[in-house]
Parts: C-alpha cells; structure tokens; sequence
C-alpha cells in the first residue's frame, strides 16, 4: 500500500479566488485518503471508484507556505505519504498572515527578503507571497505597495 502526490505538486501556487486539484496516486486497494495541511485534517476522500481527489481552496489559507501530508487507509493498515508544500498569495500586503495590512507586515517583509525557499522544482528561489507588486523580485518596492494599502483588511 503506498500514497503520494502526483508529480508537479510540491511547490504549487493557489492565488485568490483559485483552487489547486489533487488528484493522489495510491495502490489500488486504498480504501480511503486523508489530506492534512499543517498538520490538521483538512479533507477525506472514501470513495476511491474514480481515484481519490481534493480541492484545495485559496479562500481557507493565508498567505503563507504550508505543509501537507497524505494518509492512506486499508482495513486496519495505514500509511503516510511523503511531505509535500504549496504557497497560497490570498491577500496582497499580508507578510505575517494575521489577516490585517499593518506596520507588522513591513517587519515581516524585511525577514523575508533575503530568505530562500528550497522547495520543490522553486529550490533557490524567493517565497512567491512575499511579492506583493509582482515585478518577481521582493525587494523595498514591496514595502511601498503595503504603505499605499496600510489598515486595509479583508
């Protein structure tokens, strides 16, 4: 019995109103898969006849890097999968993922912009939610784009 991600996930971006599908790779034999995202059940899918899928949505992340791991059931026999990360850009400006566009989020910022993720096919490269213009640098023009949205929240 085995369970792991399809090839290309690790690494996957979901953006605002977005979604990522998953469709998981298991032994035929699988009776049921749960999906855990940052260590909580996020989703269960029991009915294996047509493979076993999720969708995870943007709009129950922040932006943020996070875990997910499979768990793969057979009778009494379960089994774990690999972990595996994707990135969620939800909200703009948002750095500290508290939900709100605050002074905090610049102190959040200057963390993150010489820290590198080493993340799937992204080894190397810098954390796509911390790009809050999208030029694809992180870099002081961030900054800007939080002080020209500051107090706005969701």
């Amino acid at each position: 019995m085995f369970v792991d991600f399809p090839a290309g996930f690790d690494g996957a971006l979901v953006e605002a109103g977005g979604s990522i599908p998953l469709s998981v790779q298991t032994n035929s034999n699988t009776d049921r898969v749960e999906l855990y995202v940052d260590g909580a059940l996020y989703s269960t899918d029991a009915d294996g006849a047509e493979g076993f899928s999720f969708n995870i949505l943007a709009v129950d992340f922040t932006n943020e890097k996070h875990a997910v791991t499979l768990t793969s059931y057979r009778r009494i026999l379960s089994r774990d999968s690999s972990t595996a990360y994707f990135f969620s850009r939800v909200f703009d400006g948002d750095y500290n993922g508290d939900d709100v566009i605050d002074e905090l989020d610049l102190d959040a910022l200057g963390a993150y912009l010489i820290e590198l993720s080493l993340v799937g096919d992204y080894s190397a490269t810098q954390y796509p939610t911390r790009d809050g213009n999208r030029d694809g640098f992180i870099d002081e023009m961030d900054v800007a784009v939080i002080g020209y949205n500051y107090g706005n929240t969701r």
